[in-house]
């Protein structure tokens, strides 16, 4: 930010910023098929059709983070591309 920007202005932004980014996913919980709750996130906007790009945006993550994320989903649920994770995660959630 830039300097002369009073704390409680600075504050009121990062406060705001935090609460459009919505709530974290717990740490270090699996899922069944063994994705941690990020990956699993990653796992339903893909499935969703949106790209990395979108994902990211979505996420508030790098493009890269997601590319990772993505290819972490592919090899844990032995998938080799996004529509079958989109298969796969119509499957778990038929009514979504």
């Amino acid at each position: 930010m830039a300097e002369g920007v009073p704390d409680e202005l600075r504050a009121a932004f990062v406060e705001s910023s935090v609460r459009r980014m919505g709530p974290r996913p717990p740490r270090g919980r699996r899922d069944q098929a063994g994705l941690s709750p990020r990956e699993r996130s990653v796992a339903l906007l893909v499935g969703e059709g949106l790209s990395n790009r979108a994902i990211a945006e979505r996420l508030v993550l790098g493009e890269r983070t997601v590319e990772s994320h993505v290819s972490a989903i592919l090899a844990r649920l032995q998938l080799t591309n996004r529509s079958q994770v989109a298969a796969w995660i119509a499957r778990q959630h038929p009514y979504r």
